[in-house]
């Protein structure tokens, strides 16, 4: 018979193939292998292996895809019988497989071919990162088949096991969200849907989850035995038959009480839940059971109660655990023949927490990886891991830690828990996946859990193994990419869809690059002679930069006219944005958003880069839904050497530094002086410094005139309020530097939020974010020099525009009234009510005249537009801007596209 039978074989050509059987009989069987139905026999490629354990082996040098590729077979035989198993050997290839068309991989191909709506996906979705209440869903992009207009994603959601499918999210530009909201230790299901302006696509197939496997048993209760004493229930007086303590009575039988030994002298009840002590106390006649709290008796009734089963488990309810209910507690069982005592100590269970959450994983193939978290709660949570939703061992290859284990080597050292002659100093909070010498089938999701008696907690994330050394170097930002421009057209690599921004020096608009379908931000700039230098700059500055933090380059072209930059997609919009949705914030999301602000810029200082024009424009998040901040926008970033600290010309006025204004060398400290006014802004919803114009701005931080405000900051911490005091001192040198604000207290709320923590009401902060949305004036051509937009001349066009927006702030706009006879083609009575309907918008005026017909509102990334003769020091970043004068009128500044 056989003990072990032959399993299927997947090989590469040229590698060797193995069968592997065990077999056992007497006498000692025969064996025979077989390919198809010919016998095989030893030569130069076979060899036929046979031990005297029983252990059989096929080998095959060389394998041949064309010869040796089919179902193999072992037969055993003697005299009592016969036994026989197959197998099959698998070829697989390493070459790339040519994919058919994507139009023939779907049925009904022509149906969407027609319609226009895009084709489904292939794959289901991703669960990259995943909580108790939210997740990550990541999913491969849809391909183009050729040139067409961007699409979006549509993701859909299903509460298991009886719900509906519902659109969780809609419009989504990249391939990857997050969902809020989970319910602990339910099951959901998730796919994805493509959607253009023609349709939307069938769903992809659905991923779920199965987290009630990752929810631990309970802790059980184990008593123990004394040392020294033989566990054996069927003899032992310590164990009545089938521990039946009522039993009846036999004569001269007799046990004094006896109390099993506990593993721990504390045991844990969670605060205002009902609370149950155990111990196991055996005797005969049954004992009697009286309780002690701190050495006072226990009455009956009431908040106690008691109970004592017949398999000798004593218990003591405590209705609703509190404060005071925490001490020491005795169990004292009598009978005729003596008395025993025991003493436990009750203290409060505390819910298990992550410190630090493991974060996804990419991990060189062949090299070894690892996954930390940090995991608290009292008493300490038994810690389970998991990869796909099933349990992990630990084996020669992946090793689990979770607490120092110090083994003395036969040498007289300390080895440590993974066999080496050293130490494994861990944290005891800290756990610890290691993945040795990796191999694909490593990828999957691996989820670490934690429970206590207080309750369970989990998180999950995906561990990716990369085979190419160049991609694991980008993906895990420990190798560059130096992007040179390309001359060739941008149109012939990407499909530009709906604009993102409008900055001062160019437009960004969502692009899919078109052989592999991944989503981009195409930053297009238009410019020559000096404009270029600044285009170049920010081009050799995010060559620069490598950091998880930052918005990385990943492509750039450069024609006549034009030069653009693609880099990484931060879909999820603006932190302002984000924060504007919630109705309310608190401290600790703050501190988490500067901490990150901070781990980005002291990347950029560490390479002795500033970025020297922060403002929270630039602050953008990775993906709908989540968290992850980049930083973008490095057009003015610089080299700094102190030994020449150069001034700068250019910035936004709320947010530059007070060496920039009075023009004098500018270095790292500006970029924490700003961090300073954004933090305060986020915190109260006010920029410090921001006056009724630029000018004022500017004279309020040349002249240090700011002041936390008591009505503002009374219910903030005192933490909050030393970190933005100690970032806006007026000397450069008297600022926190990065390494230093990443130390202050403060920013400890990021990973632990205080109790009764104050909830920031978003109001403010909103009617600050409204005032940076743009006025759209759309201008429509109707003739020779003149646009018509509504009755009314504005202004003119160049001969072959057929259309043109006028993009400006409303916070800097002038509307006055009384210019109606002034402005030309603005005569008449008409005109002043017209202006007035608007919002408060800078219109352009000039000879010839166009037609206002409508305003609208729309949010863009732009930075604010600056009057240069506000300061001899501050400018609008460098972008071709009209100032109009009217006698002693000043309109301001329009940006034309």
């Amino acid at each position: 018979m056989f003990l072990k039978k032959i399993g299927d074989c997947e090989v590469f050509k040229g590698m060797t193939a193995k069968f592997t059987a065990c077999a056992m009989g007497y006498p000692e069987p025969e064996v025979e292998w077989f390919r198809g139905n010919d016998k095989l026999f030893p030569s130069e490629r076979i060899r036929i292996e046979r031990e005297s354990t029983g252990l059989l082996r096929l080998s095959i040098i060389g394998v041949d895809p064309t010869l040796d590729v089919g179902q193999y077979r072992c037969r055993i035989y003697n005299p009592h019988g016969e036994e026989s198993c197959d197998a099959h050997m698998v070829y697989d290839s390493l070459d790339i497989r040519p994919r058919k068309p994507i139009g023939e991989q779907y049925v009904g191909f022509d149906k969407y071919q027609k319609s226009g709506a895009p084709l489904p996906l292939s794959d289901r979705p991703i669960i990259s990162r995943m909580t108790d209440r939210r997740l990550t869903l990541s999913w491969n992009p849809s391909i183009p088949i050729g040139p067409r207009d961007p699409v979006t994603y549509q993701v859909e959601m299903c509460e298991l096991p009886s719900g509906e499918w519902f659109t969780a999210r809609t419009g989504v530009r990249s391939c990857a969200c997050d969902i809020a909201n989970l319910e602990p230790f339910r099951d959901y299901k998730f796919r994805i849907r493509v959607e253009n302006k023609y349709g939307v696509s069938d769903p992809s197939p659905f991923a779920q989850t199965y987290r009630q496997k990752l929810e631990p048993d309970p802790p059980k209760f184990m008593p123990y035995l004394p040392p020294g004493i033989d566990f054996r229930p069927e003899t032992s007086p310590y164990f009545p038959k089938d521990f039946d303590i009522e039993r009846p009575p036999h004569d001269g039988y007799a046990q004094a009480p006896k109390f099993l030994r506990q593993e721990h002298d504390a045991q844990y009840g969670v605060k205002n839940h009902n609370c149950n002590l155990f111990w196991f106390v055996y005797g005969y006649p049954k004992p009697k059971m009286t309780y002690f709290f701190n050495d006072e008796p226990i009455e009956m009734g009431g908040r106690y109660d008691s109970s004592y089963t017949r398999n000798g488990q004593a218990t003591l309810f405590i209705n609703k655990m509190l404060d005071r209910d925490v001490g020491l507690y005795e169990a004292v069982a009598t009978n005729e023949h003596g008395v025993a005592r025991q003493r436990v100590r009750l203290e409060i269970a505390e819910y298990p927490e992550f410190l630090q959450r493991p974060d996804e994983t990419i991990v060189m193939v062949r090299r070894s990886g690892r996954i930390e978290a940090r995991v608290i709660g009292v008493p300490y949570p038994e810690i389970k891991w998991y990869k796909d939703w099933q349990p992990l061992t630990s084996s020669s290859r992946i090793k689990m830690l979770a607490q120092p284990i110090h083994i003395l080597s036969e040498f007289g050292g300390e080895k440590g828990n993974d066999g080496d002659d050293q130490i494994q100093h861990i944290e005891p909070d800290l756990c610890i996946l290691i993945i040795n010498d990796a191999i694909t089938k490593d990828e999957g999701l691996y989820s670490i859990s934690a429970r206590n008696v207080a309750g369970s907690i989990s998180c999950s994330v995906m561990v990716r193994i990369e085979e190419s050394e160049a991609d694991y170097g980008y993906l895990t930002y420990s190798k560059g990419r130096n992007i040179k421009p390309k001359t060739k057209l941008l149109g012939d690599f990407y499909d530009l869809g709906d604009e993102l921004g409008r900055g001062t020096q160019g437009i960004t608009y969502h692009a899919v690059e078109r052989l592999s379908g991944r989503n981009y931000a195409a930053k297009v700039m238009h410019g020559k002679g000096e404009l270029r230098s600044f285009m170049r700059n920010e081009l050799e500055m995010m060559n620069q930069l490598n950091h998880k933090k930052l918005i990385r380059l990943y492509d750039a072209y450069e024609g006549p006219h034009t030069f653009t930059l693609v880099t990484e997609l931060a879909s999820g919009g603006e932190l302002l944005y984000n924060l504007t949705k919630q109705t309310y914030i608190t401290e600790s999301e703050i501190a988490g958003y500067i901490r990150q602000i901070l781990w980005g810029l002291e990347h950029m200082h560490d390479q002795n880069i500033a970025h020297l024009g922060l403002t929270p424009g630039d602050l953008l998040i990775s993906h709908p839904g989540g968290d992850d901040l980049k930083i973008c926008d490095f057009g003015l970033a610089r080299r700094i050497a102190y030994a020449r600290l150069a001034s700068l010309e250019y910035g936004m006025p709320e947010f530059v530094a007070p060496e920039i204004v009075k023009g004098e060398g500018v270095g790292f400290a500006a970029d924490m002086w700003a961090v300073g006014v954004i933090t305060h802004l986020l915190l109260t919803g006010v920029s410090l410094f921001r006056g009724v114009d630029d000018r004022t701005t500017l004279t309020n931080i040349k002249e240090n005139r700011w002041e936390l405000r008591e009505d503002l900051w009374s219910l903030l911490s005192t933490e909050a309020r030393d970190f933005v005091t100690k970032l806006l001192v007026y000397q450069a040198e008297g600022r926190l530097d990065v390494k230093a604000a990443l130390r202050h207290p403060w920013l400890n709320r990021a990973d632990k939020m205080p109790p009764n923590q104050h909830n920031i009401t978003t109001d403010t902060l909103r009617n600050y974010y409204n005032l940076l949305k743009e006025i759209v004036v759309v201008a429509e051509r109707v003739g020779g020099d003149v646009v018509l937009v509504g009755g009314h001349l504005v202004g003119t066009i160049e001969p072959g525009v057929s259309e043109r927006r006028l993009y400006v702030k409303p916070a800097l706009c002038l509307v006055d009234q009384q210019l109606g006879d002034k402005v030309p083609g603005l005569g008449g009575e008409e005109a002043p009510q017209v202006l007035a309907q608007l919002p408060p918008v800078l219109l352009d005026v000039g000879e010839g005249g166009a037609v206002v017909h409508a305003a609208e509102q729309r949010h863009t990334g732009e930075q604010q537009v600056r009057d240069d003769t506000y300061s001899p020091h501050i400018r609008s970043k460098p972008y071709p801007l009209a100032l109009h004068d009217l006698g002693s009128h000043k309109l301001g500044h329009a940006i034309f596209q």
